[in-house]
């Protein structure tokens, strides 16, 4: 692990990878909070309210100002899974140890940032109506487009089909949701995140007592998460399928194949070369015969959701190639299963993937997150054992894995018109 621990206090640590390598830096804070599927949109409006504004300035006031000159961001992402819903607060920009301003040194960026976690714009108890309301119905414009966005309509139909005993949830929210959301519920959930146990971490070359003393600051109330993530893939099923009618020119085939893979565990490596067989890249199956040999779509791919473990297939095309493509999807599994693919192609996806991997060490961003997403995971983030996983995939090992995979679900979007 590249991270090293420090102390803060009794409860808490902070994780740093101290490295010259950049000329920039990045602080990740990590709120995890027990996941709950009816809180996701509340929790997604909660973090586009506290970056609007504080009390004291407004987000933007603060980032525009020293974005230009120091490269200075603040964000939240807002990630549910089936373990944990995790809030994940980040601060980076040009290192201030590289310029002589009084108003960007670590101790000012932590001041701004202060303002906005931890002193919101609150009056009695609920968040400024204007901030609140103009948060609301921003977030609840962006949910019910993407709502109404063909592909994504697909690919959430294709979850929502899923078995009831199945964690299944949109990560952006339900438009429904916004019924039953108040002023008053938000804040009462931005206390539950003040309440919620937390990971720091930070990546650069930054001053270690100017760090600690920030954190010990501004986080001295928190208890450090400590627990490791255990992540329920999505289980096998019986096979469903739906099928929706729009007036759209191109139609969507969306198919969900169930693997059950936990993240970082065994066969991990399997399913992400499997993936890059099917339809990873530009020298996969699904693009090589359903594109430059049948013509029948001009975009197919497929995606690897590591937190679930499925496996989606993805084609636009128009509605008369439905049933061949479906078709053809099948059988480049079935190709797969039984070893259709060179020992020169799998070396090459070897290699790429080995290459990937190693690319995130070259971004600050990706390599703060990676190594965060491997302690909370329980795993060894160290380059000669990431290729050892790698070499232990074999042509027998992804014949073996494919055997496994199985098509629970497919969901096409039907375009309306003449027949």
């Amino acid at each position: 692990m590249l991270l090293k621990k420090y102390k803060i206090n009794d409860n808490l640590n902070y994780y740093y990878y101290q490295t010259k390598k950049y000329k920039s830096f990045s602080v990740k804070i990590y709120f995890l909070l027990p996941f709950d599927k009816e809180k996701i949109t509340i929790r997604n409006l909660l973090k586009d309210i506290l970056l609007y504004d504080s009390k004291k300035y407004s987000s933007t006031e603060i980032i525009n100002k020293k974005r230009e000159l120091y490269n200075l961001k603040v964000g939240i992402n807002s990630t549910p899974m089936n373990d944990t819903h995790e809030y994940c607060l980040t601060i980076s920009g040009t290192n201030p140890k590289f310029f002589n301003d009084e108003e960007y040194t670590l101790d000012k960026v932590f001041e701004y940032v202060n303002e906005l976690i931890f002193n919101p714009n609150v009056i009695n108890n609920q968040f400024d109506d204007h901030s609140y309301q103009m948060c609301f119905n921003r977030y609840k414009i962006a949910l019910k487009t993407a709502l109404e966005d063909k592909n994504y309509m697909a690919h959430n139909e294709s979850i929502e089909i899923l078995d009831e005993d199945q964690n299944k949830f949109s990560q952006l929210g339900k438009i429904d949701d916004f019924e039953k959301i108040t002023n008053e519920l938000v804040y009462q959930e931005y206390q539950e995140l003040m309440n919620s146990k937390i990971i720091i971490s930070c990546i650069g070359d930054l001053d270690k007592n100017i760090i600690k003393n920030n954190f010990k600051k501004y986080f001295s109330n928190f208890n450090e998460f400590k627990e490791k993530i255990k992540m329920t893939p999505t289980k096998y099923q019986e096979y469903r399928e739906k099928v929706i009618e729009l007036k759209t020119e191109q139609s969507i085939l969306v198919m969900n194949f169930a693997t059950e893979v936990e993240k970082f565990k065994e066969d991990y490596f399997n399913s992400l070369i499997f993936n890059m067989l099917l339809g990873g890249d530009a020298s996969s199956k699904l693009f090589r015969i359903l594109r430059e040999k049948y013509g029948y779509c001009y975009e197919v791919y497929s995606a690897n959701d590591v937190n679930s473990g499925l496996i989606t297939v993805y084609v636009g095309l128009d509605k008369s190639n439905i049933d061949n493509a479906i078709t053809l999807i099948l059988k480049q599994i079935e190709d797969i299963k039984e070893g259709n693919f060179t020992k020169t192609l799998l070396n090459e996806l070897l290699e790429n993937e080995y290459t990937r991997v190693s690319a995130i060490y070259d971004n600050i961003q990706s390599t703060l997150s990676r190594e965060i997403s491997l302690y909370l995971y329980n795993r060894d983030s160290s380059l000669r054992l990431l290729k050892s996983d790698i070499n232990k995939v074999s042509k027998e090992s992804i014949m073996n894995f494919a055997n496994r995979v199985k098509h629970i679900n497919t969901v096409v979007i039907k375009s309306k018109g003449d027949e």
